[in-house]
């Protein structure tokens, strides 16, 4: 058999572990496509991506180089090694933004890597940087729906909210944008400490998903994020009655599209995801046995799972149980075995911290999460917070 033919039969075979769920022969392929291939930066960039989702970023970012090391002008190599110091830690915002110039110097006729380039400049809090980068996107390519909403976060994070919501709504129509204006709208307003107007907007959203004229799965998976805003602004704030009235809703939602899917697989993840926001509601009925008993059902399902990352999300629910119990200890110890990237966790595990004595490591923390000048339900429930504390420490 040729190289060329043992490789095809190779990256077949990758395509194939996706499928079935088989993550660490995916590994494996590509580990023996590199062998085959040391020569080609697909390969490198390939493996990489595969390192990343495992977050053994040093082995990712070293595959990531060689691509770069085997061709100089592969754009995507760039792309791929600035999201990763962008998104992923231990971030470096310089490094990304590095890495993304040099993207669009060597393809500056694609808006997407201006787009990246606003991104980093927006993380470094040069937000005079980062608009006109998003603007030249634009000037590219007028359709370059990212490049508003991402405007509209500049604009949130400067509390300018009128501007950041007509920003929002300009990529409105644009299907690939999906339900994200409703949802970023209605941010605007946790951002002005309104919980009770954010509440509003994300509910009325709902039903107006069915005007994007989208397919009914993907409408309901867009009706699905703003529910899931919902449940963890209930979550957070604790409002257990907001949380009740749409957990099941979720739920629902969720294993109909697993259903549509129709795996094995994909049914029993949904199960599991249930588990875990069944766990946080109650965890706000002060139910920490029955949030337990969640994280043990969510355990059993994803027994058998490849993924070295399933029990991410068990530890953030044990995590929170074990913080709202008074047990700041073994919160930390849980959450420290939940996501690195996850910004909830990562709030979260600063006030174990601090609960537990840590203040210098906690205020470390929430410095991060106060200069972070990303977009989520996460940083808008938690920015204000970690500004007012961060800004208050240093005024000492």
């Amino acid at each position: 058999m040729t190289i060329a033919s043992a490789s095809e039969k190779t990256i077949i075979e990758i395509n194939q572990t996706f499928l079935k769920g088989e993550n660490n022969k995916r590994l494996e392929l590509y580990k023996n496509l590199t062998a085959m291939m040391p020569e080609s930066p697909r390969a490198w960039l390939y493996i990489g991506q595969d390192y990343s989702g495992r977050d053994e970023m040093d082995s990712a970012r070293a595959a990531f180089a060689k691509a770069i090391a085997l061709d100089p002008s592969f754009t995507g190599a760039y792309v791929t090694t600035g999201l990763s110091y962008m998104n992923n830690e231990p971030k470096d915002f310089n490094k990304a933004l590095e890495n993304f110039q040099k993207a669009a110097s060597l393809s500056p006729d694609i808006s997407y890597v201006h787009i990246l380039v606003g991104d980093a400049h927006r993380a470094l809090n040069d937000l005079d940087a980062s608009v006109a980068a998003y603007e030249k996107a634009l000037s590219m390519n007028p359709d370059a729906y990212a490049a508003m909403l991402k405007k509209g976060h500049v604009n949130s994070f400067m509390g300018d909210y009128d501007e950041a919501r007509t920003a929002y709504e300009a990529s409105l129509g644009y299907e690939d944008a999906g339900s994200q204006a409703y949802q970023f709208s209605a941010f605007t307003h946790l951002y002005n400490d309104d919980v009770a107007s954010a509440v509003e907007e994300l509910e009325a959203s709902i039903d107006k998903v069915e005007d994007l004229g989208l397919s009914d799965s993907r409408a309901r998976a867009e009706k699905n994020q703003l529910v899931g805003a919902l449940l963890w602004i209930g979550f957070h704030h604790d409002m257990p009655d907001l949380y009740d009235k749409y957990v099941d809703m979720r739920n629902d939602m969720d294993m109909a599209g697993a259903r549509e899917i129709g795996t094995e697989d994909a049914l029993n993840d949904s199960k599991a995801r249930a588990a875990i926001f069944n766990g946080m509601g109650n965890i706000l009925k002060d139910d920490f046995e029955a949030a337990v008993a969640s994280a043990e059902e969510y355990k059993s399902l994803m027994a058998n799972d490849e993924n070295p990352n399933s029990m991410y999300f068990v530890n953030l629910l044990l995590g929170l149980t074990h913080y709202h119990q008074g047990n700041y200890e073994e919160s930390i110890a849980s959450l420290e075995a939940s996501n690195p990237d996850n910004l909830y966790r990562n709030y979260y595990l600063a006030k174990a911290h601090m609960a537990a004595g840590n203040k210098e490591g906690a205020m470390a923390m929430m410095e991060k999460i106060a200069i972070d000048n990303f977009n989520s339900v996460f940083y808008a429930l938690i920015r204000n917070e970690a500004k007012e504390l961060t800004a208050g420490d240093a005024a000492m």
